[in-house]
Order: C-alpha cells, then sequence, then structure tokens
C-alpha cells in the first residue's frame, strides 16, 4: 500500500518519503507548502491527489479546486462529498461535475477522478461506493476515516474494501482517506492478516506519524489515541525529536509493506 504523508510546514520534507501524495487544498498560500507540491508533481514517478478539504473542515468550491489542480498539474482530484450522508454525496458530486463541464467540458479527460463513498453503516458506504463504480469519470473510491467511529467497528473500512473486491463487477482504486486515531496499527492489520489482501487498498494518507512523534510517543500495534492538535500545520521543527519521526514514519511504511 501506498503512503502520503501529511506533516506540518517546517518538516515538510518527509513527504519526499514516499511517491504518492495528498495535497490540501486550503494549505495553497503558504509559499513553502506551494513549492514542496510544485516539485511532487512535477516527477512524474510521484502520483499526486487534491483534496477537496471536507475531512479538513475547509471545502472549497469547485472553481477554486480546479483552478488549483490546473496550476499544480496533479494528478487526481476528489470530487466534493459530505461527511456521513450518501445522498447528499451523491447530489454534491453531480453539481460539481456539472460546474467542472461548464468550466471547461475537458477536465473529465485532463484528470483522475476519486469518489468519497459516504454512509452511517457499512452497508450505506458500499452502496455510495457501487453507485460510484458506475461512474466512467471516475477511477478511485475513497473510504474516509470517519467509517471506523462512525460504524462503530475498527474493521470497517478493511470490510468495505474487501466487500466491494470481491465483486466481480467492481473495477476501481480504493484508497483509504486518512488515518483514524482509534486504531493506529489499522495498516498492519491490512498488509498482515490472512483475511484481508492489502492489493485492494492502493494507498492511505495520514499525519499519524507526526502526531504521535508530537507528543513523544513511538508508534506500535498497541497504543492511545493521539489526535492531531489545532495549531499543527504551524507546529515548529523544534516541536518533534528526529529519532521519533524517523521511528514513526519507518514504522508506518513498514506495516503498509511500502516499496
Amino acid at each position: 500500500m501506498r503512503l502520503a504523508l501529511i506533516p506540518p510546514f517546517s518538516i515538510l520534507h518527509y513527504t519526499h518519503l514516499t511517491d504518492y501524495q495528498l495535497m490540501l487544498p486550503q494549505l495553497v498560500g503558504n509559499e513553502h507548502y506551494e513549492l514542496t507540491y510544485k516539485l511532487h508533481c512535477k516527477n512524474p514517478g510521484t502520483y499526486v491527489i487534491l483534496d477537496n478539504g471536507a475531512a479538513e473542515g475547509h471545502q472549497v468550491t469547485t472553481w477554486d479546486l480546479t483552478n488549483i489542480a490546473v496550476e499544480f498539474d496533479v494528478d487526481e482530484i476528489v470530487i466534493p462529498d459530505v461527511i456521513g450522508d450518501e445522498g447528499a454525496t451523491r447530489e454534491e458530486s453531480i453539481r460539481f461535475i456539472n460546474e467542472l463541464m461548464a468550466i471547461d467540458h475537458n477536465m473529465l479527460d485532463d484528470f483522475e477522478f476519486m469518489y468519497v463513498c459516504q454512509g452511517q453503516s457499512i452497508e450505506e458506504f458500499v452502496q455510495s461506493a457501487a453507485y460510484a463504480n458506475t461512474l466512467d469519470f471516475v477511477r478511485t473510491i475513497g473510504v474516509p476515516r470517519h467509517a471506523l467511529t462512525t460504524c462503530r467497528n475498527k474493521l470497517a473500512r478493511i470490510f468495505i474494501a474487501n466487500y466491494l473486491q470481491q465483486s466481480k463487477q467492481f473495477r476501481k482504486d480504493i484508497h483509504f482517506l486518512g488515518s483514524n486515531a482509534v486504531w493506529a496499527a489499522e495498516a498492519n492489520y491490512l498488509s498482515d492478516n490472512a483475511l484481508c489482501n492489502q492489493e485492494h487498498v492502493r494507498g492511505m494518507d495520514t499525519s499519524m506519524p507526526f502526531n504521535y512523534a508530537y507528543v513523544g510517543a513511538l508508534l506500535q500495534r498497541e497504543i492511545e489515541p493521539v489526535y492531531r492538535p489545532e495549531d499543527y500545520f504551524e507546529l515548529p521543527s523544534e516541536s518533534f525529536k528526529i529519532s521519533d519521526l524517523d521511528h514513526n514514519t519507518s514504522i508506518l511504511k513498514k506495516w503498509a509493506r511500502y516499496r
């Protein structure tokens, strides 16, 4: 499974540990951030996804999202969604595509697109993903981190991914949007458990190794939840021990069997 690391501005060099990136639109405007992701986008060996900002509480307009996508030349755009609401997400995706076509009808050919499945139960998430599977312009199904807590089941995303891949009609990539602090070792379970096929999931984006390093904690399979602080992106590099950062990023890559 590929990993997109999401560190604070002060240690953005950690994004270079992988060739898979998730770009947050609300952070565009920070000079260091822009330079870092323009370099990633220019690298033909790096795959860059542009998030819609919804899970960060900063969902941007279709116009702003497409302008960023074009300026940076990203590979994939996350279609706007509504957290926890399958029906509203479907409506939001239709609105987005209509607006996108009005801006430039060639956009659907210029970028890949990720549809975020939503719901309040595993069944609703699967239903949402099944709808997205019928959309030719969608390459990837994004499964959000809140699925674990919303469904009250830490295996929720793994169940969803396995169910989809077992369907003969399913033909999309799967990406886990974010990591949920209630289960830090989700990536480890996905790659090590005989009931799972790690190849089901193309990638995951996460700030988890940095969250734990900030409080001086080393990642391990059984560990108490640590959440991202409110001022996370502004944290100075002095807030982190290099040894903790290196340990946590290495462990996460090992769990994901990142190559």
